[in-house]
């Protein structure tokens, strides 16, 4: 793979020095703002200043828990989250993508709702977002989550899939629904200057364009 250009980072990155890593080549910097509804990740706006600061183009993702304890429903839940994600963006700098993390809650949780209602909550979050920024969110997923927990015949194709593959394969495949990904992040064990231990490296597509995921 050729240089990084864009990662992400979230607390568990710890410290990070953001300086360092602009010197290292990175050009776009994705910050986990949030998980579920009520939790911002402790290190959010302190990353998001830095890399604005640095000169490192930010942008942002939620870490999704599509359930329905925030509100007694799917729509409720689904638009609870959104609407916190929102407020915590309300907190950082601007941004220049959005996106929604799908994917397990943990290595022994994930959601328990149908295919049907996943798709319905997916698309409640995304609409939600979109009503309050303008802004249409990246999916990020992996190829056989989201096979098995949305329904084949799901409409959520139209979005821009963020999808993580770490495989030696020339193209990652895309869950049924998408004809082609707009971001791969290629490695969960990368390593960049200024970030102590393994960052997620992400590259774009070539063939799409890089402007077209906001509004």
């Amino acid at each position: 793979m050729a240089q990084v250009k864009i990662i992400d980072v979230s607390s568990n990155n710890g410290v990070v020095d953001f300086n360092k890593v602009k010197a290292a080549g990175v050009e776009r910097c994705f910050i986990r703002t949030s998980l579920g509804y009520g939790t911002l990740d402790k290190d959010c706006i302190a990353n998001a200043n830095a890399v604005e600061a640095a000169g490192i183009s930010p942008s942002y993702y939620h870490f999704a828990y599509p359930d329905t304890k925030s509100g007694g429903n799917v729509v409720n839940d689904a638009t609870a989250e959104a609407n916190y994600f929102c407020d915590c963006l309300e907190k950082v700098p601007a941004f220049e993508f959005l996106a929604v993390d799908c994917e397990p809650f943990s290595s022994s949780s994930d959601t328990p709702l149908s295919p049907d209602d996943y798709a319905l909550w997916l698309t409640t979050f995304l609409n939600t977002v979109k009503a309050r920024n303008g802004a249409d969110c990246l999916v990020y997923t992996y190829a056989d989550y989201l096979n098995h927990r949305l329904p084949d015949t799901h409409l959520l194709g139209s979005y821009r899939l963020w999808i993580a593959n770490y495989e030696n394969i020339p193209n990652p495949p895309c869950p049924k629904g998408w004809a082609d990904w707009f971001m791969w992040q290629y490695n969960e064990i990368g390593t960049v200057d200024g970030i102590t231990g393994h960052v997620d490296c992400t590259m774009l597509n070539p063939n799409q364009s890089e402007t077209a995921a906001t509004a």
